[in-house]
């Protein structure tokens, strides 16, 4: 039943293949954890206790809270549960599972002087042509996967206040 889900949902959707890959992956753990249960019986305290057992950080907690969300979701539309028990996911379930940042740490923030040297290494290494996105992260706040998608024609440093275009492609 799992396996066919998994199937009709990934087909209804338009992703990237690293998000794709990334769905595969943690709908397998999904499945291997409850595969042998109907979908319909699988409560909110067994999908809790799932997510708590991986003891895992915030964010990747959250991510497989959402893939399991999806996967519920669909299975909601093809009647194969009368509804989602991840609706009743709390906000108080969010902090005790999700704590914010990596391990329940702030991102970190560089120094004027660690910053100085990212960039004195990026500029002095050509050859690995990490200099302007390291400018572009560093000053523009661009994320690494945006940086990634992004096309140099989406600079635009020629004109009277020069800009960077981030369209939804990226």
């Amino acid at each position: 039943e799992m396996e066919a889900m998994k199937k009709g949902w990934l087909d209804s959707k338009e992703i990237r293949d690293r998000s794709l890959r990334d769905f595969k992956y943690r709908a397998a753990k999904f499945t291997e954890a409850f595969g042998s249960e109907l979908i319909k019986n699988i409560s909110l305290d067994e999908i809790k206790a799932w997510l708590k057992a991986f003891g895992l950080s915030g964010r990747s907690t959250k991510n497989y809270r959402m893939v399991v969300g999806e996967i519920m979701k669909y299975a909601v539309q093809k009647k194969f549960r009368a509804d989602n028990p991840l609706h009743g996911f709390t906000r108080a379930d969010k902090r005790e599972l999700e704590p914010g940042g990596e391990n329940g740490r702030e991102p970190s923030i560089l120094t004027v002087g660690e910053a100085e040297r990212l960039l004195t290494t990026a500029f002095a290494h050509p050859e690995m042509d990490l200099g302007a996105a390291i400018v572009l992260a560093l000053f523009c706040g661009i994320r690494t996967e945006e940086l990634k998608r992004l096309e140099w024609n989406a600079v635009r440093l020629a004109d009277s206040h020069p800009f960077v275009k981030i369209d939804r492609s990226i």
